[in-house]
């Protein structure tokens, strides 16, 4: 007996086929999954997990890309400071060949002056050079520099003889005057920094003087700033004899300003004045001056060492209200520094400035996985700032700078170096990383297109076969009709 399939039977195949056709063609979706770029989340585990790893690639391919930029710009930053040190040595050479020339006593008054005033032109550009900067940051940290004289502040500075110093005196207000120290001494001088370290020795005999130091009008050291009611900080004797007590202050902005205090032991009943020096004799005869002007208690009475028994302040760093001293603050860009003296007897100082030993600042560049590359900080010499060929002795000094200038450069130029290398490894592996990185993308990718390659080939044969069987089911149709009329 022969089956027969009605025309409604072959309407329903038809349409089963249009369904399959368009099934293979769009993409599936089944328990409420959603399409992300193509792959269906939550449908097919194996799809999702490689659509999340290549999102994960892409993601770190960006961040290498990012850091790869950051690296660049760090190594056009240390390009243009190797430029600018070029240009520096190009500038202490001929200020070299300047010095060299007026060194000569017997040179010509006026070619004296004209290599004078170029050595002055030159000296401006190299200090220029020390203050560039590269897209808003400075390209060099003076406080790096290897070479940075101290600034004297009185090797020979006395209530009686100013020496070499240029000491502003005058008489203090009725109104602001402490205890009857009645007459102040100023020295201001440029130390080019905002911050630093200043070594104050003093010595003025039992009266006692106030000693501060300022940057600006702002008082950062006052030994008449606590709260003791004791103005006056003395030493033994008077000033021309005995020992010196020795303060050294470090300050920087943002930073409490600290001073440790050294006892000192050169100087004995014998009458010596600054700049000639005293021989340490192994007795502090300022030990009961100095502890309790410091809050430290009153002395034993042994000389042979500086702190009493039991204790010893040698390494402490002190801050704020220390006995009659007090500290404060420094503030951010002020350069000039001031130390006063409000006397109404004699007096003696020994003082000077020096930057700090660390320098200020240094770069961080980040490479990635949780590492960065410290960059050392680069700079700028300023020990020329006071060097003229005025005179050949004057001449001969610059000289001696100059030769110490070049030596700097020469480890600058080294410091660089390290830092391009740096800088040049921690490129290299990040760009291992993203071709790396690339790589595993686009073997994802490939395996992707072969899954879909072999999808399309089973919608194909299922598509295929579908078709035969709609044929078949024609043709049966047609003969069955055929014989049947």
């Amino acid at each position: 007996m022969f089956s027969v399939i009605s025309s409604g039977q072959v309407a329903k195949q038809n349409l089963s086929t249009r369904n399959l056709i368009k099934r293979t063609h769009q993409p599936k979706y089944h328990d409420g999954g959603s399409a992300v770029g193509g792959v269906i989340a939550g449908s097919n585990p194996s799809e999702t997990s490689s659509f999340l790893k290549n999102s994960t690639i892409q993601s770190n391919l960006r961040i290498k890309s990012n850091l790869s930029k950051s690296i660049q710009n760090a190594v056009s930053f240390v390009q243009t400071q190797q430029s600018k040190m070029e240009m520096l040595k190009d500038i202490y050479t001929r200020m070299t060949e300047l010095a060299g020339y007026a060194s000569d006593p017997f040179l010509d008054t006026q070619l004296r002056s004209q290599y004078a005033a170029e050595f002055q032109i030159l000296k401006k550009e190299s200090i220029d050079i020390g203050k560039e900067t590269f897209q808003g940051k400075a390209l060099f940290d003076e406080m790096a520099a290897k070479y940075f004289p101290p600034i004297d502040y009185g090797a020979g500075f006395r209530s009686d003889d100013d020496g070499s110093l240029i000491v502003h005196d005058g008489t203090v207000p009725s109104s602001e005057r402490l205890d009857g120290l009645s007459k102040y001494y100023e020295v201001e001088k440029e130390v080019y920094f905002d911050k630093g370290k200043f070594s104050l020795e003093v010595n003025g005999g039992g009266t006692g003087e106030r000693y501060m130091l300022k940057q600006g009008d702002h008082i950062i050291f006052d030994t008449a700033g606590g709260s003791s009611g004791d103005n006056k900080w003395a030493t033994e004797g008077n000033a021309w004899k005995y020992d010196f007590d020795k303060f050294e202050i470090e300050y920087s902005p943002g930073e409490p300003t600290t001073f440790k205090f050294v006892p000192q032991s050169a100087g004995n009943n014998s009458e010596v004045k600054v700049p000639a020096e005293a021989a340490p004799d192994n007795s502090f005869d300022n030990k009961a001056k100095y502890l309790p002007q410091l809050g430290l208690g009153s002395s034993d009475g042994d000389k042979t060492t500086p702190w009493n028994a039991g204790d010893d302040y040698s390494n402490t760093i002190f801050s704020g209200e220390v006995g009659e001293v007090k500290t404060f603050p420094a503030i951010a860009g002020e350069t000039k520094l001031t130390l006063r003296v409000e006397a109404s007897s004699i007096f003696q100082v020994k003082a000077e400035y020096t930057n700090l030993v660390n320098p200020a600042s240094s770069y961080q560049v980040q490479v990635g996985d949780g590492s960065s590359v410290d960059l050392e900080p680069v700079g700028v010499g300023l020990s020329l700032v006071n060097s003229n060929l005025d005179k050949a002795e004057e001449a001969g000094n610059a000289l001696q700078l100059l030769e110490n200038e070049m030596e700097s450069v020469s480890v600058q130029m080294g410091a660089i170096g390290a830092n391009l290398s740096k800088l040049e490894l921690a490129n290299e592996h990040i760009e291992n990383q993203v071709i790396a990185g690339n790589s595993f993308e686009n073997s994802m990718m490939d395996e992707a297109s072969i899954d879909k390659q072999i999808e399309s080939a089973k919608s194909g044969i299922m598509l295929e076969g579908s078709r035969s069987l709609l044929a078949k089911a024609i043709t049966t149709t047609k003969n069955i009709v055929s014989l049947l009329f």
